[in-house]
Formats: C-alpha cells, structure tokens, sequence
C-alpha cells in the first residue's frame, strides 16, 4: 500500500531565526508519534540502565551520585550513539515530509541503521576535532564545532563521507557562523530549559522511579525538537547562499 500524501514541506522558503525554532516544534507535534518514539528507542536504554540502575538514579532520584564509571559511559554513550541515529532520523523524516510523503517508525529507523557507519566516521572526527580545539583554545573549538556542525546531515542528503562531509558543513557555515551559532544556541536553551525545568519539578517531588521516566521522555523530546530545528537550519543554508 503507498503511503499517504501529505502537504509537502517547503525546504527552499528561506526561514528566520524564529520561524526555525517554531516550525521544529510544530513539526514535532505533527509527527510526535514518529519522532519522539524513535528518539526515545535510542535515548531510553541510555537513561533508564546506564544512568537509572548503574548510575543510581532510579534508587536516589536527583541526587544520585553513582560510580564514576557509569559518568563515564553515559557521557560517552550520549555523544557518540545517540547524535548520529537521532539525526538521521530527523533528516531522513524531514526529506520525505518535503516529498509529500509521511515518515513511518520502521522507515525512519531503517534509514537511520543504515547509515550509522559513516554518521559515526563523521562524528568521531568531529569530536577529536573540537575536543583538540578546545584544550588548545576555547575559541578555536568553539568555532569548529559550528562550522562542521552539519557533517551529520551532508552525509544523509548529499552522500559524502569523512573529511568531505566536514568540508561540505563548512562551506554552508561560512559567512554565516553567526547566524548558525545564534540558532543553535537557541534551540539549545528552549529545549535544555524545557526539559530542565519539567525534570527538576518532577524530581522534587521524590519519587525516583518517575524522575527517571520523566527525564527519559523530556531528554527525547529535547533532543527531537533540536534536531529538527538543525536540520530545517541546513536546508535554509544549502538553499540560500549569503
């Protein structure tokens, strides 16, 4: 059965700093279903057995304070398995929706699996990049990590691999690190600050067992609605050149 046509997202329309970060959460709440379960499949395992049983949160709440080692992989399990399946998820469901063409659980996953190898080449150099960057000086770090902050979404749309998709994301940002640095900051604190906020409240309240389930569903929600706000950041820059 061919899936069902639904109005095709404008990727050409130039959009601004605030149309951006409103159209990520309208696409969010749209698509919820899609999104947010698909994020919460690769954020859940992370949260719940990393930082709520090794971690001790689901026995402490807020103020576990688990081994140093659960820290350690958590950290490690959030910057690398995580950022590269919820982005292709997100540029995968994005692409479709600008086809006209709905994005379903399995379809968004299956294109995400798929590609995770050469996201995770691409991600690897990014970190070793920017961490370099930033013991050396702050400022150059920072500066890197927006230029190349798309490699992610090159390798979905555009094919390349490695250094390529790097250099690609840098050819977008230039001109327009500003921009791209407002925007994502943005999008970072709204999201971080949602999150937190419902979290923290949530934690208060004492129950460990539903601290952890609240932050599992805030931190896939945050991170769905950022990465749609990125990707919708790319397209307006590969459409419009500065």
């Amino acid at each position: 059965m061919a899936d069902p046509v639904v109005e095709r997202l404008d990727l050409k329309r130039r959009r601004g700093l605030g149309e951006i970060v409103a159209e990520a959460f309208s696409l969010f709440a749209a698509h919820s279903g899609v999104f947010f379960t698909a994020t919460l499949l690769v954020v859940a395992p992370v949260t719940v057995i990393v930082d709520g049983v090794w971690g001790r949160m689901l026995a402490d709440g807020m103020d576990a304070s688990g081994p140093a080692a659960a820290t350690l992989v958590s950290t490690l399990l959030t910057t690398v398995l995580i950022p590269p399946l919820v982005t292709a998820v997100h540029v995968g469901a994005v692409v479709g929706l600008s086809q006209g063409v709905p994005p379903t659980l399995g379809g968004v996953l299956r294109g995400a699996l798929a590609l995770y190898g050469p996201l995770l080449a691409v991600l690897l150099l990014f970190a070793v990049a920017v961490t370099g960057g930033l013991i050396l000086l702050i400022i150059p770090g920072i500066w890197l990590s927006i230029r190349w902050y798309f490699g992610l979404q090159v390798v979905v749309v555009e094919g390349l691999r490695g250094m390529a998709a790097l250099r690609r994301s840098g050819e977008l940002v230039q001109g327009r690190w500003w921009r791209v640095f407002t925007t994502l900051l943005v999008l970072g604190l709204l999201t971080a600050l949602l999150a937190g906020v419902v979290t923290t409240i949530v934690g208060a309240a004492g129950s460990a067992l539903v601290y952890v389930v609240v932050l599992t569903v805030m931190q896939s929600v945050a991170l769905s609605v950022a990465a749609l706000g990125g990707t919708l950041l790319f397209f307006d820059l590969r459409e419009h050149a500065p």
